[in-house]
């Protein structure tokens, strides 16, 4: 396909040359709604609802609404257009994107601000922002600039699936967990890491840790409440490797496996716990004394009775 053949089907559209040319062509909401419906409809509008072909009915007060005369149902000139949703008037729409296109050296929102005639910084800053990310590169004609910032373009491809972005992140040739080697290798994170050691993967501009979508993945929801390892490797996203608790089953699961450094819990450790409790104190004196968690203390001292 040519380089620009998707702005040769608009060519039968006017673009401004000038301001005194913009003023004329666009000089209310009805001759941007108009401009519009040429856009999406060179060959006259097809409803996209019952596909009828003819002249829908139109509203003086709701000029970007069109009614099809078949099925009576509504359709907005704006809708797959950064101009979807909102309560601006399309003049400022269209007066926007023209400067958008046409100042060459940009300009800031406060500037866009003044120069629409905006009471709200916020309306100037989402404009311009939104206008902003319709243009991909510098060096492209005006036309295709004021076309691609009004949202005027063919869809671009579909964002791929989860399961298949998070699956090239994979390494399927992990090591063995020592402890439990029935389980067979671990399936490690090769992406982007989080400090505590967990792997990170992005769904809908939030940072989820990797092997809790491995299991919302494999299960279709949500772990509840957490995501824990049966191997204990933070990077792990294997399926059979994952389970199902709380922090608690998580606290417990690490005092069963010895998971925690000597520094933090060690045989003697856990033996003055004994001590102290037989000596009456209470779990919050021995966690104090010993520099542990009151939960720590407790779960520890519950499996040393349970044994």
């Amino acid at each position: 396909m040519p380089p620009h053949a998707d702005v040769l089907q608009w060519e039968h559209l006017p673009f401004p040359k000038s301001l005194r040319d913009f003023q004329k062509l666009f000089k209310d909401d009805a001759a941007c709604a108009r401009y519009l419906e040429g856009a999406k409809w060179p060959k006259g509008f097809v409803c996209p609802h019952c596909e009828e072909k003819g002249e829908p009915f139109r509203m003086a007060t709701r000029t970007s609404v069109l009614t099809c005369r078949a099925c009576r149902k509504q359709t907005s000139l704006t809708v797959d257009t950064v101009m979807q949703r909102t309560h601006a008037p399309l003049t400022v729409w269209f007066w926007a994107a023209y400067l958008v296109s046409s100042m060459t050296p940009g300009m800031s929102a406060v500037q866009f601000q003044r120069q629409l005639g905006l009471s709200r910084y916020e309306t100037a800053f989402q404009i311009l922002h939104k206008l902003r990310a319709g243009m991909v590169r510098q060096g492209r004609d005006q036309w295709q600039t004021f076309k691609k910032a009004l949202g005027m373009t063919k869809p671009g491809p579909k964002p791929q699936p989860i399961d298949i972005r998070f699956r090239r992140w994979i390494n399927l040739d992990g090591p063995l967990p020592a402890h439990r080697p029935e389980l067979g290798p671990c399936w490690l994170w090769t992406g982007a890491i989080r400090k505590d050691g967990y792997g990170a993967f992005q769904i809908q501009a939030k940072a989820e840790m990797a092997h809790r979508v491995a299991f919302y993945i494999a299960e279709g929801r949500w772990p509840d409440p957490c995501a824990l390892h049966h191997c204990d490797t933070p990077l792990c996203v294997r399926r059979t490797h994952l389970f199902e608790g709380t922090k608690a089953d998580n606290t417990a699961d690490m005092v069963g496996k010895r998971r925690s450094t000597p520094r933090i819990l060690t045989d003697e450790k856990v033996a003055e716990m004994v001590e102290r409790k037989a000596r009456g104190e209470t779990q919050t004196a021995i966690a104090e004394a010993l520099g542990v968690s009151q939960a720590l203390v407790s779960l520890t001292l519950k499996r040393r009775i349970a044994a």
